[in-house]
């Protein structure tokens, strides 16, 4: 984002807003992130234009993924071999405690509770509901 030169100057408040309060951010609705920033919700989906989003909900992502990119920058962890032969057991408990919370922490991150009520009143008033699940080579069996 620090590269983009055609920037409005709502467009950089909203920037540096972003940059500023990142985890704050992607909890916001659009409406709560105009009034923190003092601009227009239509600015927010002019930056995403700009940036080639799909809108508000994809920047978020794009944030999270941010968040998500610098803890690994600044953690010890390699996410792909999250322990080592020589750990001892406290080790590697320690390592499976820090990528659980790391991961609870973005899926969190990338919940929008308004569209959680919205579907949960769908559900609601639904009068069948239907679950296909899918997990690899595991076959499900319904007593």
């Amino acid at each position: 984002m620090n590269k983009l030169t055609n920037l409005t100057e709502n467009e950089k408040t909203l920037v540096t807003y972003m940059q500023d309060n990142p985890k704050v951010f992607v909890k916001m609705s659009a409406l709560e992130i105009s009034e923190a920033c003092f601009i227009s919700t239509s600015t927010i989906y002019r930056l995403c234009q700009k940036l080639d989003l799909s809108g508000l909900s994809e920047l978020k992502v794009q944030v999270s993924t941010s968040i998500n990119e610098y803890l690994k920058e600044n953690n010890s962890i390699d996410y792909n071999y999250p322990f080592n032969q020589n750990e001892t057991q406290n080790q590697i408990v320690s390592n499976m405690k820090e990528l659980y919370e790391q991961t609870l922490v973005s899926s969190y991150n990338l919940i929008n509770l308004e569209q959680l009520r919205l579907v949960s009143n769908i559900l609601k008033e639904s009068q069948h509901i239907d679950f296909y699940t899918y997990a690899g080579n595991i076959y499900l069996i319904f007593i």
